[in-house]
């Protein structure tokens, strides 16, 4: 469905907090399996609610992995969802370590965010903020991606904690 609500995109200046992804090094259950995404992003939704209060934040559709197989992303799903971990794409405009078709093997790298968000566009220095921050692609069986302390494209282990620097809408 399309969006029709007036609307800004939203990304803190700095990171909320530091969490892992989960607590072992395995990127299994993808983005949406990972222990930040099921219970560890509630405290960046309770911080926003905080801040612009709970009646402005924006729902939406957005596609997100479910499932890996051999260290990529193998499937996904439509969900509705107020708060994300951003994506390589939104970051640096492509994907830099995301696997890639090998001819035989496509991974499931679909998404709705196609571009370099304007404000990292415009003002790369914004994408370093000093601190390692998530990245919600699966890079490896045991890594997600990560922004480097300062602004590199780079992925970590699922255990390390790392910052967290959701993305969100508000109207």
């Amino acid at each position: 469905n399309a969006c029709t609500t007036n609307h800004v995109l939203i990304v803190p200046d700095t990171c909320l907090y530091n969490a892992p992804m989960n607590t072992t090094n395995t990127t299994a259950g993808s983005y949406m399996g990972a222990q930040l995404n099921i219970s560890g992003i509630d405290q960046a939704k309770d911080i926003i609610k905080n801040a612009f209060g709970a009646s402005h934040l924006m729902g939406r559709r957005i596609y997100l992995t479910t499932k890996v197989a051999n260290g990529i992303a193998s499937d996904g799903a439509w969900f509705d969802d107020s708060v994300t971990i951003m994506c390589e794409q939104m970051v640096y405009g492509s994907g830099i370590f995301s696997p890639a078709s090998d001819g035989s093997n496509t991974p499931a790298n679909y998404r709705v965010e196609k571009s370099q968000l304007p404000l990292f566009q415009h003002e790369p220095s914004r994408i370093c903020n000093r601190n390692n921050w998530w990245l919600r692609d699966v890079i490896t069986a045991s890594s997600f991606a990560d922004v480097g302390n300062d602004g590199n494209a780079a992925y970590n282990y699922a255990s390390n904690s790392l910052g967290i620097r959701p993305y969100f809408c508000i109207y």
